[in-house]
């Protein structure tokens, strides 16, 4: 019934169950009750009653000195304070709960702990903490088998090592996430062969090592079989050489002491020889081995960069064509530069009914990552003006964080999403409505010398505490107004001489003026101004302008 929606009766239930476990004098059943109503009001967002549930659960497990229920109800209680943003106080209780699982020896309840410390920190920008949990989290639920929580805390661990600029290992982490999440969705009760897929897929990796030292421990085997033979002959012989010394000791007695003599200088310059030959093999073994890992590690370079190349061509092909030519389409530019190879910015356009849909779109970071959001953006966008009618920027922003938030939330609260500008202009009367998440739309009217800022909710497409309908705003458009769309890689640029980010009233200083210059070749004067102000430093994220001439 909870799970179908129907909270009342399921607390209906739930609370009857109470009664008949203090009937049977069973308050483990009785706790572990009491976490599935605060689980119901959490939902609800009834913090308040939640917590008091939560508090009795703990209560009890204090009394009956129940170390698993009081871990329980610790960590739940860390989950909802986190809920309410009270960071601090969630740390705490995931401490104590970990310290709790880690003495009754759960090791799948101390990896989620674990994960979700590294969530927490990551969240106070404690990235270098966040990372050793995520890495103890990862490497106990790799050793156990655990497979959802593998999928979470590498997950954590390819967010964290993108903040770090590490594209190669925030990919591979991204790529494990993916497929676990999918071993699981896929084949959850079948524990056993999710763990063989996942070792494949740790070890894959260290299985030339392994095969290497495997060949090494043969070779050294080997040896020592040899060394003993030599062993045992020199061995049988002393053993004739002390009869032999028994029966002529007077006789032979300096010829046995200088025949030992030049035995043991003989020994001595073979085992020198020996060393040396072994020293030098083994030089020439790793000299082979440093280039064989070598090749390994530029083909897997390689292959990662033609991978990511492959995927621009396919973003690109999601993209509007910049000289989309329609007959009524105005005169327009479109400055698109991506950061990295592929981007986390996209643009969007769509022609109906005689209006003009416009889009720039500024996803939740860059690259990889980025680009698998501009990807769902696009396809959201074109799946939800895929019906007869019109619809207005409100709605469509509206509807597309509703896909995002349930696409995206099926692991939990993410802080995946993207700030979008989205217009619809009438291309008969110049009408326009206009909506904006975060990002705003700029109006330069026909010779003026300040630029007109309509300014957007401040709210993002996906996750947000307390979500409110966009709102859209009518615009009258003149002939010879430009209108301009844009994400924040412009803007947010550093450079100059001393290196400071460029800000937006530079960025609206430059376009008023760029207003006497044909819209077409406003484009190269923007990307020139860009490279030209960045200099030496690092482009910091991708860049989407679209300027349209009414």
């Amino acid at each position: 019934l909870r799970n179908q929606g129907e909270r009342e009766k399921a607390l209906e239930y739930f609370n009857k169950c109470i009664a008949i476990q203090k009937e049977i004098n069973n308050p483990r059943g009785e706790s572990l009750v009491l976490i599935k109503i605060a689980e119901i009001y959490r939902q609800t967002k009834e913090y308040e009653k939640a917590e008091n549930a939560l508090e009795q659960s703990l209560k009890i497990n204090q009394n009956i000195e129940y170390k698993y229920g009081i871990a329980t109800s610790l960590r739940e209680l860390g989950t909802l304070m986190n809920m309410q943003g009270n960071l601090k106080e969630t740390l705490n209780l995931y401490n104590q709960s970990i310290k709790l699982f880690e003495s009754i020896g759960d090791k799948e309840e101390i990896a989620k702990g674990y994960n979700g410390l590294a969530i927490i920190h990551l969240e106070l920008k404690n990235s270098k903490i966040a990372k050793e949990y995520a890495l103890k989290s990862f490497q106990l639920s790799k050793e156990m088998g655990f497979a959802e929580i593998v999928s979470a805390s590498a997950k954590g661990l390819s967010s964290i090592y993108e903040l770090e600029n590490n594209t190669e290992k925030a990919l591979e982490m991204y790529k494990i996430y993916v497929f676990m999440r999918d071993s699981v969705h896929n084949a959850k009760n079948e524990k056993l062969s999710i763990r063989t897929q996942m070792q494949y897929e740790y070890d894959k990796k260290d299985a030339l090592a392994q095969a290497e030292q495997a060949k090494k421990d043969a070779l050294a085997n080997e040896e020592k079989r040899r060394q003993q033979l030599i062993t045992y002959g020199i061995t049988f012989g002393l053993v004739l050489v002390i009869v032999f010394f028994i029966i002529l000791f007077q006789r032979f007695k300096v010829i046995r002491k200088q025949r030992n003599i030049i035995s043991e200088q003989k020994q001595q310059v073979e085992e020198v020889n020996e060393e040396l030959n072994q020293t030098n093999e083994e030089i020439l073994a790793q000299r082979d081995e440093i280039e064989r890992q070598k090749e390994v590690v530029e083909k897997q370079r390689d292959n990662i960069v033609a991978s990511i190349t492959y995927a621009k061509r396919i973003q690109e092909a999601l993209l509007n064509n910049e000289e989309h030519q329609q007959e009524h389409l105005p005169e327009h530019f479109i400055l698109f530069k991506p950061k990295d190879i592929v981007s986390g910015d996209f643009y969007w356009i769509l022609e109906k009914d005689n209006h003009l849909y416009l889009a720039a779109v500024d996803c939740t970071g860059h690259g990889v990552p980025g680009a698998f959001l501009t990807m769902l953006g696009t396809s959201f966008l074109n799946e939800i003006n895929s019906i007869a009618e019109l619809i207005t920027p409100a709605e469509i922003l509206d509807k597309l964080r509703f896909k995002i938030v349930k696409e995206l939330s099926g692991e939990g609260v993410t802080k995946d999403g993207m700030d979008i500008s989205l217009i619809r202009i009438n291309l008969i009367n110049n009408e326009a409505l206009w909506a904006g998440a975060n990002n705003p739309l700029y109006i330069l009217r026909n010779q003026q010398k300040e630029i007109e800022i309509i300014k957007a909710d401040k709210q993002p497409i996906g996750y947000y505490r307390k979500p409110s309908p966009f709102t859209n705003q009518s615009i009258f458009l003149n002939s010879g107004d430009i209108i301009y769309l844009f994400t924040d890689g412009f803007a947010d640029q550093f450079g100059g001489d001393n290196g400071r980010k460029l800000g937006y009233k530079a960025f609206r200083d430059l376009l008023v003026e760029l207003q006497n210059i044909a819209i077409l070749n406003q484009k190269d004067n923007l990307l020139t101004f860009f490279e030209d102000w960045k200099k030496h430093e690092e482009q910091l994220d991708d860049v989407c302008i679209i300027g349209i001439k009414i």
